[in-house]
């Protein structure tokens, strides 16, 4: 594997968006594939709902990290590819999920999923966790195992990104850094070990 595998957080599933995707009258290519057979990739439809956020995340994620490194954090289906194809039974199953560890039908298939990604790291990877905003876009990192857990303090960066300067945060050692146009807040996180990236 490469060196950074990045885990993103997921989309919004009961917004607006999210429901114009879904209506059977839409006619724009995401919402055709997700009516079709084949379905469409889940992240081309979570970049429609979330234009801003999780379009920046994955944008971000792919330019730093080989195709088969990027992961979207799913409720129901674990851990899954940018291509995994989302149609319609399947994201009624993700909307009925609650995001809580102590439930069983989005627990075990995260902890599956983020077990088999661990066990080909090797020593130098760093596992980045890409969030909108701390803390509720963390609670996924709840589940997933100690194997992810240990510290990764590195995050890529432009080489003409600016010094970086301590900031202050609740459970989460945060840097400033310019990795994109858009200001955002890098760290590790002191529950999980994870390195954290938020989109401010």
């Amino acid at each position: 594997m490469s060196q950074h595998v990045f885990l993103l957080s997921p989309a919004n599933l009961s917004g607006t968006r999210a429901k114009q995707l879904a209506s059977p009258r839409a006619t724009f290519d995401a919402a055709q594939r997700y009516r079709s057979a084949e379905g469409v990739p889940i992240g081309q439809a979570f970049a429609f709902m979330s234009a801003l956020y999780f379009r920046g995340k994955i944008t971000y994620a792919q330019h730093f990290a080989e195709l088969e490194n990027v992961f979207v954090i799913t409720s129901g289906f674990g851990l899954v590819a940018p291509e995994w194809r989302m149609n319609e039974e399947r994201l009624t199953i993700m909307a009925k999920t609650p995001v809580d560890a102590a439930w069983h039908g989005y627990r075990k298939p995260l902890e599956r999923d983020a077990l088999a990604v661990a066990d080909r790291l090797d020593a130098a990877a760093h596992v980045v966790l890409v969030r909108r905003h701390p803390p509720a876009d963390l609670r996924p990192a709840a589940t997933l195992p100690r194997s992810f857990r240990r510290p990764r303090r590195h995050v890529p960066r432009r080489p003409d990104a600016p010094s970086r300067a301590r900031e202050p945060g609740a459970g989460v050692r945060h840097t400033r850094c310019a990795a994109s146009p858009r200001a955002r807040s890098v760290g590790e996180d002191a529950a999980t070990g994870l390195t954290t990236e938020t989109r401010l």
